[in-house]
């Protein structure tokens, strides 16, 4: 099949030459504009993805590093607390102790100590959780013979003890034969460590 118009520039080398550099020309812009353009979209587009996901590794790893102080920071403050509470709450073999220690209380503050023992279980209507999560409470009901500001040394001297002490009831009776001695009683609340706590 022969093209006129083809024959007529094949025949001319300088329309041949002109030709064959046209027909270059054109077929690099199309392998550029189907080819090429579509992989710098492609290139330009990855990109982007690499500079957010950069972005979001960054952040990532950012939050990382809180997370590992603040995980830090948590032990530090369990640490802490366990060994508050390992000063302020008892065991269970440091009751009779404490018995000693408040009737040591007593004898420094001029009480005098009728009685020491559990204090009964509260009286219907009357409710008072005696465990926790951490601890349960160990009641002591005390029976004492004292005046008023022996007393208030006593009640120092127990809230202010080594260990968390606190003072639940306390009853004064006057007492005619010994009128500057009162009836006391008073129930407090020790509190001992959870065996699974410790």
């Amino acid at each position: 099949m022969d093209i006129p118009f083809l024959s007529a520039i094949m025949q001319d080398e300088r329309k041949k030459a002109l030709f064959i550099l046209g027909a270059t020309a054109v077929f690099t812009i199309v392998y550029i504009a189907l080819g090429v353009f579509p992989q710098i979209k492609s290139i330009v587009e990855v990109s982007q993805e690499i500079r957010t996901v950069a972005s979001d590794m960054k952040t990532t790893s950012s939050e990382i590093k809180k997370l590992d102080a603040n995980k830090n920071a948590l032990e530090e403050y369990k640490a802490k607390f366990d060994a508050v509470k390992k000063r302020l709450l008892m065991q269970e073999e440091e009751i009779p102790h404490l018995l000693e220690t408040i009737s040591k209380m007593a004898k420094e503050s001029g009480v005098k100590i009728v009685g020491i023992k559990p204090a009964p279980a509260p009286r219907a209507g009357e409710r008072r959780d005696t465990k926790g999560p951490i601890a349960r409470e160990v009641s002591i009901l005390i029976t004492a013979k004292c005046g008023f500001h022996e007393l208030g040394e006593f009640l120092s001297r127990i809230e202010n003890s080594e260990k968390f002490v606190k003072v639940l009831d306390i009853g004064v009776l006057h007492n005619k034969a010994a009128p500057i001695k009162h009836d006391v009683s008073l129930v407090v609340a020790a509190y001992v460590l959870n065996p699974e706590k410790e």
